[in-house]
């Protein structure tokens, strides 16, 4: 009997430690193993998402999406680790995602990460490039006065034709005067100016399509005809002219930025764990100023604190796209100061599942040949052709 009680007891003794053992190996999946590097559960992704970078990545009510979010599901599904569950982590704050995927606390990170500015980083690797992306300088848009808009249409071109056209009016005028002012029913009792002023008129009118003169010679018919030809094509080109510059007053996201010269020895924001943008600055060289996102730079160039900022031309036409009121205050230049990548970030801090981030980012390569890669791009960006398929 007494040895009976003996071995019930040591059978408790067992259960109650084993169940203590049970909860301190659950509660340390949340925890950092050796203070340093955080247990992850099996057969789980953990993938943090920034938010707020449309089109990489949106958030509709928890169900994400975007271009990165769809090409890592896609990726996914595609793998030898498609029965692996995803939990996706969303981040409001960049520099916190950061700094969980360094600590291990994460699988995969997705957002507004480029390959070149994270070369000498250890703590996470990163993937091919997905999207090549030019970086762009975004101004305070200037206020569309009647001067602005005049001098915008104004232009040298339109000046040299409108010039062009007044020197072969003239020529025209002296050449109908010759060969019409004596016989022309209008012309021959009349005095020398009234002669004068009705060959300019006729010739002005049917420079602009008006043809209501009726040669009296065959000379006059012969120059009235090689004039209409000339005018159709002076008149086109004038028409073109002032098309493409009112097109241009009314295209959000263009600025008067043509050469890096125009915003040297200036202050220029950019997005800070951006390191590209920070070296392009450094080059040029002007006062850089880092920011902790777009929203805060943008704001910074409406109020005049920076003159110029630096950043995605992506990510910046998109939120021009998504808030219409900020394209009568900031424009964006035609000019590429760099170039940048985007790219999915994975954890180095786990070596035993380095073959399972390798097999989900390298199943990417297998829907090239499909065509599913080109419209999952053409989904979310204009220029799909700048997702890379090699």
């Amino acid at each position: 009997m007494f040895i009976s009680n003996i071995t019930h007891l040591l059978i408790v003794s067992l259960m109650l430690w084993s169940g203590a053992m049970a909860k301190e190996i659950h509660l340390s999946s949340d925890k950092v193993n050796d203070g340093t590097i955080a247990v992850l559960p099996d057969q789980v992704l953990t993938v943090g998402v920034v938010e707020d970078v449309a089109p990489l990545t949106t958030n509709f009510g928890g169900d994400y999406h975007g271009l990165l979010v769809d090409i890592f599901m896609r990726s996914h599904e595609k793998s030898d680790y498609s029965d692996w569950k995803i939990k996706f982590v969303p981040y409001a704050d960049r520099h916190d995602a950061i700094d969980d995927i360094a600590a291990g606390k994460l699988d995969f990170l997705l957002g507004d990460f480029a390959f070149n500015g994270l070369d000498s980083v250890t703590e996470f690797s990163s993937s091919f490039p997905v999207y090549i992306d030019e970086f762009v300088v975004v101004t305070k848009s200037a206020s569309k006065s009647l001067a602005v808009i005049f001098s915008i249409i104004w232009d040298d071109l339109l000046k040299s034709v409108l010039g062009l056209s007044l020197l072969l009016i003239i020529i025209f005028s002296v050449l109908l005067y010759i060969f019409e002012s004596h016989v022309h029913p209008h012309m021959k009792d009349a005095s020398l100016i009234e002669k004068s002023s009705y060959s300019f008129f006729m010739v002005a009118a049917c420079y602009l399509r008006d043809l209501v003169y009726e040669p009296a010679t065959n000379a006059g018919r012969i120059l009235m005809s090689i004039w209409m030809i000339i005018s159709i094509f002076l008149i086109t080109v004038i028409t073109s002219i002032v098309t493409t510059s009112v097109i241009t007053l009314t295209h959000f996201n263009e600025s008067n930025i043509t050469s890096l010269s125009q915003i040297t020895n200036q202050k220029i924001g950019y997005i800070d764990l951006e390191v590209a943008f920070a070296h392009a600055i450094e080059v040029l060289p002007s006062q850089p100023v880092p920011f902790a996102g777009y929203p805060e730079m943008v704001d910074a160039v409406i109020n005049g604190d920076i003159q110029f900022g630096l950043g995605s031309k992506l990510l910046l036409t998109e939120k021009l796209k998504r808030f219409p009121e900020l394209r009568d205050k900031v424009s964006l230049s035609s000019l590429a100061v760099g170039y940048e990548g985007f790219v999915i970030l994975y954890s180095s801090k786990h070596p035993d599942r380095s073959k399972v981030y390798d097999n989900i980012l390298n199943s990417y390569r297998g829907r090239i040949n499909d065509g599913t890669l080109f419209h999952l791009c053409e989904r979310y960006v204009d220029y799909p052709e700048h997702c890379n398929y090699y």
